[in-house]
């Protein structure tokens, strides 16, 4: 089985990165998604690397050096019984999500992962209107745990010094730095009316 072209620990975000563009995701969000969902090697969500032959079952999130290993614990799981098991660079849950690849293998490819990622970010985002709440959406339907994954995706995203969103078709003469601003500023608005309410 072969592994992926370079660095492992560069592929998701290469990847993640192709995908924004190839779907107008906002530059640097699905990246920021992938830090949450599979990252490795920071103390800080930010700065962490997402990992593609991450897995998560059971309760826990564990890490493999092959997608070869990866696949035998998810082989192992699912021959115990075991179904909701997130895959990948994005972690891609496959009891829901299955059917979007063609094999185990082609789940952890991260072209393929971040792919499916980008297109059902983009889905969610087509129902909402809203990259914040669509980003919840993509963890939880459950407003509390959407609210707060949104929120650390958001703290890894915001930061990050090449995260301009790209912008969206139709919005004119706008600049990606105007963009990125209302953005933000929507952002803090909705964060301080939660604080407001709890």
């Amino acid at each position: 089985l072969a592994e992926v072209a370079g660095d492992p620990a560069q592929a998701c975000n290469r990847a993640a990165q192709a995908a924004e563009k190839r779907h107008g995701i906002p530059s640097g969000l699905l990246q920021a998604i992938g830090r949450i969902e599979s990252g490795r090697g920071g103390a800080e969500e930010a700065k962490a690397t997402a990992w593609p032959w991450t897995i998560s079952a059971e309760g826990r999130g564990r890490y493999f050096p092959t997608r070869a290993q990866a696949m035998e614990e998810v082989t192992a799981l699912l021959q115990r019984g075991v179904s909701s098991i997130d895959v990948g660079c994005m972690q891609v849950n496959l009891l829901f999500h299955g059917e979007a690849f063609r094999s185990l293998a082609d789940a952890f490819a991260p072209e393929a992962n971040a792919d499916y990622a980008a297109r059902f970010l983009k889905s969610l985002y087509a129902d909402t209107g809203d990259w914040h709440e669509a980003v919840g959406r993509y963890h939880s339907a459950t407003p509390k745990r959407k609210r707060a994954y949104a929120e650390k995706v958001m703290s890894a995203w915001m930061p990050a010094p090449r995260a301009t969103p790209a912008l969206p078709a139709g919005l004119g003469e706008i600049s990606p730095a105007d963009y990125r601003a209302v953005m933000v500023a929507q952002y803090l608005a909705r964060r301080a009316a939660r604080f407001a309410l709890d």
